[in-house]
Parts: C-alpha cells; sequence; structure tokens
C-alpha cells in the first residue's frame, strides 16, 4: 500500500522544515526506508536539487532516504514503486 502526506505548508514560522510534523510523519511513514519528494513546489524559486536536499535532511531524522522525483527519467514508474511519497507546498497541488 502506498503512503501519500500531503501537507499546506512544510514549515511553520519559527520553525524548520517540517518539525512541527516529525511526530505524524513518524507514525505514518512507519516501515518506510525510502521516500519519494515531489519537489515542484520550490519555495522561493529554490532548484529541485536544493528542495529535495531540504527534504531529505528533515526525512533523515526518520531513517528514511528521500530522493526527487526530478531524479527520475520515468516518473510514472517511480511512483508506482515508491514505498512513500511526501509533497507540500500549495501550487503542487
Amino acid at each position: 500500500m502506498k503512503r501519500l502526506l500531503v501537507a499546506s505548508t512544510s514549515t511553520v514560522h519559527g520553525g524548520s522544515f517540517l518539525e512541527y510534523l516529525m511526530p505524524e510523519l513518524q507514525h505514518f511513514f512507519e516501515g518506510a526506508s525510502e521516500l519519494l519528494f515531489i519537489p515542484f513546489a520550490r519555495p522561493g524559486g529554490i532548484s529541485h536539487e536544493k528542495y529535495t536536499t531540504v527534504a531529505a535532511n528533515a526525512f533523515k531524522q526518520l531513517n528514511i532516504t528521500a530522493r526527487g522525483l526530478h531524479e527520475f527519467e520515468d516518473k510514472a514508474e517511480a511512483l508506482r514503486r515508491s514505498q512513500a511519497i511526501y509533497t507540500g507546498g500549495g501550487n503542487t497541488f
């Protein structure tokens, strides 16, 4: 079964990326060791690579390796094969 969590914001004022969601993320993605991150919201116009690095650093706290969807040539296949998916940001929807 796929696990997909869509958050309307990744950062609450004064906090770090996903900090406020960590307890829920830990429970929600229990059993996943890899995660597919959809970095297309790109806050502040940062690159897909930089945004994926931000997410990957956050998910490391949960012992989950995150890779960006942009890294895959066949994006549909990457989505089908993923253990878990995370996306955030209003313009991602």
